[in-house]
């Protein structure tokens, strides 16, 4: 199989370790949905949904940002 670069790894990345971070924790307290995260940072909802879901960014690639 074909090894997956994740995260800012991978040069096609638009989003950085910090943002996603940012993204996951703002969602989890609750009060805001995909759609207005997006909306403020100025991405697509499914660049962000995959990116608070860790389709693309899975949680140990950034967890020493915390």
């Amino acid at each position: 199989g074909r090894l997956r670069i994740r995260g800012e790894q991978n040069g096609m990345a638009i989003l950085t370790v910090a943002l996603v971070a940012g993204l996951r924790e703002r969602y989890r307290a609750g009060g805001i949905t995909v759609r207005e995260l997006a909306e403020e940072c100025g991405f697509k909802n499914s660049t962000v949904r995959a990116a608070i879901c860790g389709q693309n960014w899975r949680e140990e690639s950034y967890a020493h940002v915390r």
